[in-house]
C-alpha cells in the first residue's frame, strides 16, 4: 500500500514544525473548519476514540471535501493510517495490560518442571524490544516482509523506555519485573502515540525509530511508511506481530529458569561422530564452527563432593518441557546459545536488533564442552569402577 507516505509527508512538509498537531491541522483544513468538533483530537489519547473527520466514507468524503487539492483527495488514507495505528496501538495495550498476561506464561510451572528459580532477571529491560523484533525467528520460519514493518515499529518503541533502567525494574523474581516492565512497556506505547499524532517536540519527533527511513522526509512521514497501519486489525500481519511480543517472551523466561536449574549446552567431545551422537531426544550433531561439529544436547550441573553423577544428560521429558514452552526447535535455539557464546560482548545489544532474527544472547545459558576427565586416577579406593568423571570447559 502506497498510499500513505506522498501526503503524510506533505502535510509535515520539510520543516519540523510542521508536524506539531498536524493530524489536527489536516483535519481541518480538509473540513475547512471544525467548528470546535474535531474527531482527530481522541487520536493522542489510546483510551480515547480516534475518529477524525468523524468517520464519513471515502466516498462521502471525496465528493464533499476532495475537489480543492490533491492533497484533500488523498487525506483519507492519512486519516485511516492514524486510525489505525491507534487501534493497533490500542490492542497492543490491552493485549500487555490484561491480567492473565503474567500467569499465562506459566511461570511457576516451568520452575517446577525444570527445577529451578526465576530470580535470574538479567537485562529484563531489553525482553520486550527483543521480543518484538524477533518475530517468528525461533520457529526457524523466514520472517514475511509482511510482518516485518509490525515487529520493527513494535521493537523501535519497546528499545527505550525512557529514563528505565535496569535497576529500576523489580529484580526479586521474573514475574515481579515483567510486571514492572508491562507497566512501563504502556506508558511508551500511550507516549509514542502522543508523539506521532503531533504531540512531541522536535527532539522527541527524533527518536521516533523506523525500518528503513527516507532521509528527505521527517519523523513522522517515516512512521506511517510501509502500510502497515492501513492493514486491517484481524491481518495475519497484525495478529503475528501483536503474538510475538507475548510468545517470545515466554522461551525467553523459560531459558533464564533453566540457567538457574543448573542446565548447560553442552558440546561432547566423547563422541567423535554423527553415528556416536545418536538421536536420542534433544541431541543434535551440529557445527560449532566452520569445519568443527560436536554432539550438542542439554546436561544438568549438580556438583557433589565425591563428582560421581555431577553431569548428567536431562531426560526427554525435559525435552518436552521445553517445547511446550516455545524452545522445541532445538536447532535454532541451540544455534542461538552458540552464537552468544562466541559473542565477545556477551549481551544484548538493542542497537544492533534486526528484524525477524533472535538478538545475540537473548538466549544465553551457558555452553561448554564435556569430556573425559583425565586428571583423575582410577583404580583406587575412590573412584567409581566406570571411572566416568566428566571435565567442563567454556565455549568461547
Amino acid at each position: 500500500m502506497e498510499y500513505v507516505s506522498p501526503p503524510a509527508h506533505n502535510i509535515v512538509a520539510n520543516q519540523a514544525e510542521h508536524q506539531n498537531d498536524w493530524l489536527i491541522n489536516l483535519e481541518d483544513r480538509v473540513f475547512g473548519g471544525t467548528d470546535g468538533k474535531s474527531g482527530a483530537t481522541g487520536c493522542s489519547v489510546l483510551d480515547n476514540d480516534c475518529s477524525p473527520m468523524n468517520n464519513i466514507e471515502c466516498t462521502e468524503q471525496y465528493e464533499k471535501h476532495g475537489i480543492d487539492d490533491s492533497l484533500s483527495k488523498t487525506s483519507y488514507w492519512i486519516f485511516q493510517a492514524a486510525k489505525g495505528m491507534h487501534s493497533k496501538f490500542k490492542a497492543l495495550k490491552t493485549k500487555i495490560t490484561e491480567r492473565t498476561i503474567i500467569s499465562g506464561l506459566r511461570i511457576g510451572q516451568m520452575v517446577t518442571d525444570f527445577g529451578g528459580n526465576e530470580d535470574d532477571t538479567g537485562d529484563m529491560v531489553k525482553w520486550l524490544a527483543s521480543a518484538s523484533t524477533m518475530g517468528a525467528a525461533l520457529s526457524g520460519l523466514s520472517a514475511n516482509p509482511a510482518f516485518a514493518v509490525g515487529f520493527n515499529i513494535f521493537g523501535g518503541i519497546f528499545s527505550s523506555f525512557g529514563n528505565l533502567k535496569q535497576e529500576e525494574i523489580d529484580q526479586g523474581s521474573i514475574s515481579a519485573g515483567l510486571a514492572d516492565l508491562f507497566e512501563a512497556a504502556v506508558d511508551r506505547l500511550d507516549e509514542t502515540m502522543r508523539i506521532v499524532m503531533g504531540g512531541g517536540t522536535e527532539d522527541q519527533y527524533n527518536t521516533l525509530k523506523t525500518p528503513n527511513p527516507d532521509p528527505y522526509k521527517l519523523p513522522i512521514a517515516n512512521y506511517f511508511n510501509g502500510g502497515f497501519f492501513l492493514l486491517n486489525n484481524n491481518a495475519e500481519a497484525v495478529q503475528t506481530a501483536l503474538n510475538s511480543v507475548y510468545s517470545n517472551i515466554q522461551p525467553k523466561v523459560a531459558n533464564n529458569v533453566m540457567k538457574a536449574a543448573q542446565f548447560y549446552l553442552v558440546a561432547d567431545k566423547r563422541r567423535r561422530s554423527r553415528e556416536d551422537c545418536g538421536y536420542a531426544t534433544g541431541r543434535q550433531w551440529m557445527a560449532l564452527r566452520e569445519g568443527e561439529e560436536y554432539c550438542f544436547y542439554i546436561m544438568r550441573h549438580d556438583p557433589k563432593p565425591n563428582r560421581v553423577g555431577d553431569w548428567a544428560e536431562v531426560s526427554g521429558e525435559v525435552y518436552d518441557k521445553m517445547a511446550s514452552y516455545g524452545l522445541g526447535n532445538r536447532e535454532v535455539y541451540y544455534r542461538a546459545i552458540l552464537d552468544c557464546a562466541l559473542d565477545p560482548n556477551d549481551n544484548v545489544d538493542l542497537g544492533s536488533l534486526v528484524g525477524g532474527t533472535i538478538p545475540a544472547c537473548y538466549f544465553d545459558l551457558p555452553a561448554v564442552y564435556v569430556d573425559k576427565d583425565r586428571e583423575v586416577g582410577c583404580g583406587d579406593p575412590f573412584t567409581t569402577v566406570e571411572c566416568d568423571y566428566i571435565s567442563a570447559t567454556k565455549i568461547e
